[in-house]
């Protein structure tokens, strides 16, 4: 055993030690490979179970999912889901369904609400996830006794509701920003579903050329690829977020608060979110030749703002479709084929108060139109969505040449349904197939 050692000293000194124990103490280098093998996969282990700590906390949320219905056990398509603490939400698709989520580790306040019912509100506790909820809001139960009905007209109404934009409407820019959908579909064959998330700068109300003043930045868009195509023609439609604020009623207010185009009649009062509103019936007059949208205007008795609009496509406008203004010009530019007359759109438009005034809070239209091409009608489904996500950015100026104008394509400028960008965006499901439809195999 001294030999050995001895023989060692000089090995070291010789720069053979390693040898001489390779040689004469194997079993030293072999523990001691295994000792740094066993101490390297515990690292990796402790890497690991960090990264998938990191992880759980940075993609950690809780989910909100369900239908909603009223007290008759009905389903109410586009209920409003609003997180008034993220300042985020959804809406309800035709079938009341929704799901929303929300990051871990906050406690948030949720307001559900929908024309003609009750609104609801409750907090959202962390840790606490909700799946295939049943929500049921009362119906509004308008005591006539318990309100103060002014006696005035409906021109009244309307005169000083048109007086009101200044006082009820931002007179400033606003920046804002909102998640967009378009959907084009023939029967159960999709050919376009498109969403994007925009970032758009508004100006003062009213302002009838909003179109072509305000400025949009496409942040993220995305697309559902290997869609149908119909016997190789190419259906595209333009502008986006850009005709959702178009339709704004109160940018357009020369247009639809004006007499000079409509006749104005009071349908009765009802509740919007809990505000007792007139009910205004909008009707086209049968001498202006315009393409125009009849329906109801739901405007705040006390300050006479427009809180929602239900309007649809005026039976004297479809006559006069030839002049087709923005409002229900066609926005699908079909190759080869030629849009008939028979054409059908339908807007609901929704306003929240934010502090002490009215925003334009989401845009939903649904149009349908009647293609020819050679002698053979088609109907094709067109529907927009658009909601704003958050009020009050940041609006960092770019060039012109990057910005989303009237005359661009949202589907040509998207990517494809896998980007993980999109994990903690909000599903705003507008409809129950469509949501189907675009879960990737």
């Amino acid at each position: 055993m001294l030999k050995r050692l001895k023989q060692r000293r000089v090995a070291a000194k010789s720069g053979t030690a390693d040898a001489y124990e390779a040689a004469n103490f194997p079993f030293l280098k072999l523990k001691l490979i295994n000792f740094r093998e066993k101490i390297f996969m515990h690292l990796k282990v402790l890497f690991l179970f960090s990264l998938i700590s990191v992880s759980l906390q940075v993609n950690a949320q809780d989910s909100f999912s369900g239908k909603i219905t009223d007290d008759q056990n009905e389903v109410i398509p586009y209920a409003h889901i609003y997180n008034l603490t993220t300042k985020g939400g959804t809406i309800s698709n035709e079938d009341g369904l929704f799901r929303i989520t929300k990051p871990a580790g906050s406690n948030d306040s949720i307001k559900i609400s929908a024309l003609g019912y009750e609104a609801l509100s409750f907090l959202w506790v962390d840790g606490n996830s909700f799946i295939d909820t049943i929500i049921t809001l009362k119906s509004s139960s308008v005591n006539i006794a318990e309100i103060q009905i002014k006696d005035e007209s409906a021109d009244e109404i309307i005169r000083k509701a048109k007086n009101a934009v200044a006082e009820n409407y931002p007179q400033t820019e606003n920046a804002m920003a909102v998640f967009f959908r378009e959907v084009l579909k023939h029967q159960f064959d999709y050919f376009n579903y498109s969403e994007g998330i925009f970032e758009c700068l508004t100006g003062p109300y009213p302002n009838e050329n909003i179109a072509e003043e305000m400025k949009v930045k496409l942040i993220k868009g995305r697309k559902k690829q290997d869609l149908k195509s119909f016997e190789n023609v190419n259906f595209v439609s333009d502008g986006g977020p850009i005709e959702s604020f178009q339709n704004d009623i109160i940018y357009q207010a020369e247009l639809y608060l004006d007499g000079n185009n409509y006749n104005y009649s009071l349908a009765g009062v009802d509740f919007v979110d809990g505000i007792p509103v007139y009910k205004i019936k909008l009707t086209q007059k049968k001498l202006v030749k315009k393409s125009l949208l009849d329906g109801f205007i739901f405007i705040n008795m006390k300050d006479y703002a427009v809180l929602a609009a239900d309007l649809k496509t005026s039976p004297v406008g479809l006559k006069h479709q030839k002049f087709v203004p923005w409002a229900v010009r066609p926005l699908i530019r079909a190759f080869g084929f030629k849009i008939s007359k028979e054409f059908q759109a339908a807007y609901r438009i929704n306003y929240e108060k934010v502090d002490d005034q009215y925003l334009l809070d989401r845009v939903i239209e649904n149009m349908t139109y009647e293609v020819r091409k050679e002698g053979v009608n088609y109907n094709f489904d067109f529907s927009r969505l658009m909601i704003v996500k958050e009020r009050n950015i940041n609006w960092n100026s770019v060039a012109d040449s990057l910005l989303f104008t009237a005359d661009d394509v949202l589907k040509s400028k998207a990517g494809s349904f896998d980007d993980p960008y999109w994990d903690n965006v909000n599903m705003i499901q507008i409809e129950q197939k469509a949501a189907e439809f675009i879960k990737e195999d």
